[in-house]
């Protein structure tokens, strides 16, 4: 069931830049995190004296609500959102990096479940520049290890990582484990093995389906107690760092001309991942205008055949940024509900509208789908899940979006339950 739904929520500003986005939304699914009856939202925001890095605290037992500024980062550029992780001794690490960047940048809270409070803002500039989209993850040793992309100049540009072994107080080492170069700019998703904190897997694509439209999407996953990389069937590739999609990774879906694919979501269930692709239809010649929604699913060898679950939309939404270019490759964007692996939620465009639809995985070719949101003035996009007993699930109630100017959206919060 959808409950306790809110518009315009007072924790949350209505320029919830991370949820209105594509890119973020997609890359980001770290800035939300959920403790208890507490949950945390990293987004960008504008008080008035300009735009930058805030976290907001809400706990859904008392009703206390906190907004802070968290990071230095004033440009208007929802890549530039925080990502964050629940640390073992209880306290909240959070990194970022301005769009791209010259340093990657964190900061610690100061007080266990608490991000009203913060220690200084560190920085490191570790390799080439050019950095976005950082995601940090702690192992079962406590060890920090956060992933980036750094691309300019973009022909030795890819993405990388650096580890702590203190906490987050420093970071050391560089690593690049995917390459791109100018023609090819790659996408990963990660997603950490909550049953093993120690391997995290990693869905990705070989390029934009824009830039490339014969782009497949690929699987491996990294061991964070070994520092080694994997294809999905345990096969070190280490050694081939770094990495080649198409030659050193898993396959889950192979797309050739004129068609595409692209990358919506990762979770893992016993210990096996489960992935959500787009797959658009004759790409190059209708301009991504046709998105279907697949799934795939691994058996820890190999990966089912990409079964095609319903089609997501054909056509521009109006009002919505890049529509002349690749705005269609963006929304709406499905998610895996991080409270339960075996459901999906799903948008599509239903009478013209948006609406979000609940998935149950009865098997990897066999989906029962269920609409959650009814008769909606505007598209309902972009869901982002939370692992939390209430308020589990955001998304936005989208009017009307520009990512580089002012944003008219809305966003909602709820409950799902099966």
């Amino acid at each position: 069931m959808i409950d306790n739904i809110l518009y315009n929520p007072s924790i949350i500003s209505d320029k919830l830049e991370f949820l209105a986005n594509a890119n973020n939304s997609r890359f980001t699914r770290e800035a939300i995190r959920a403790k208890g009856s507490k949950i945390w939202v990293c987004h960008n925001h504008n008080n008035g004296t300009g735009f930058s890095q805030c976290i907001s605290e809400y706990d859904y037992l008392t009703g206390s609500k906190s907004t802070t500024r968290l990071g230095s980062v004033t440009d208007q550029d929802d890549h530039n959102c925080a990502s964050l992780v629940n640390l073992s001794n209880g306290k909240l690490f959070a990194c970022y990096s301005e769009h791209p960047g010259n340093s990657l940048k964190w900061r610690i809270s100061e007080n266990i479940d608490d991000s009203t409070e913060w220690s200084e803002e560190q920085n490191s500039d570790p390799g080439n520049g050019g950095y976005v989209y950082t995601q940090a993850f702690e192992d079962s040793s406590n060890n920090i290890f956060m992933f980036f992309r750094d691309d300019f100049p973009a022909a030795i540009g890819g993405w990388s990582y650096i580890k702590s072994n203190d906490g987050g107080g420093a970071f050391s080492g560089y690593t690049k484990f995917i390459f791109h170069n100018a023609t090819n700019r790659g996408y990963i998703l990660p997603y950490q093995d909550q049953g093993n904190k120690d391997i995290i897997h990693f869905v990705c694509s070989f390029s934009h389906p824009d830039a490339d439209t014969d782009n497949s999407i690929y699987h491996f996953y990294f061991n964070c107690s070994t520092e080694t990389f994997h294809k999905s069937d345990g096969t070190n590739i280490t050694a081939n760092l770094p990495l080649q999609p198409e030659d050193d990774c898993s396959v889950i879906m192979s797309v050739t001309r004129p068609d595409s694919a692209w990358i919506e979501d990762i979770i893992v269930k016993n210990g096996n991942p489960r992935v959500l692709m787009n797959f658009f239809p004759n790409a190059k010649n209708n301009n991504t205008l046709i998105k279907d929604l697949y799934y795939s699913e691994c058996d820890g060898v190999a990966w089912s055949t990409p079964y095609k679950i319903h089609t997501q939309m054909s056509g521009y939404l109006e009002n919505y940024w890049e529509t002349d270019l690749n705005g269609p490759a963006y929304p709406l964007n499905s998610i895996f509900l991080r409270s339960n692996p075996d459901t999906i939620i799903g948008p599509k465009m239903t009478s013209g509208i948006s609406e979000l639809f609940a998935i149950t995985i009865l098997s990897d070719s066999e989906f029962k789908s269920k609409q959650i949101t009814f008769n909606s003035q505007y598209d309902q996009i972009r869901p982002i899940s939370v692992d939390s007993n209430r308020k589990n699930l955001f998304w936005v109630n989208k009017q009307e979006f520009n990512r580089w100017d002012d944003w008219n959206t809305q966003i909602i919060s709820g409950t799902y339950n099966k």
